[in-house]
């Protein structure tokens, strides 16, 4: 089952990473509201989902995820 995502959190430790990959916050976040697709990472991986979709821009974007808060 795929999970259930609200919003996105970034910190100080991912948004340089993202941004060492020339994609903005605002681009990330778009594509959570693209009805993207979100499929199981490898074991090991930061994130344990990866999100994939087109941000508003048109670049298709995987992003991985991980839940923060999954007891609710």
């Amino acid at each position: 089952m795929p999970p259930y995502v609200l919003d996105l959190e970034f910190d100080e430790d991912n948004r340089p990473e993202i941004e060492a990959h020339g994609i903005t916050q605002d681009e990330v976040e778009s594509v959570l509201t693209s009805d993207p697709r979100f499929i199981v990472n490898k074991r090991g991986r930061a994130g344990s989902y990866l999100m994939i979709g087109p941000s508003r821009g048109g670049r298709m974007l995987t992003v991985p995820i991980r839940p923060t808060n999954p007891e609710t």
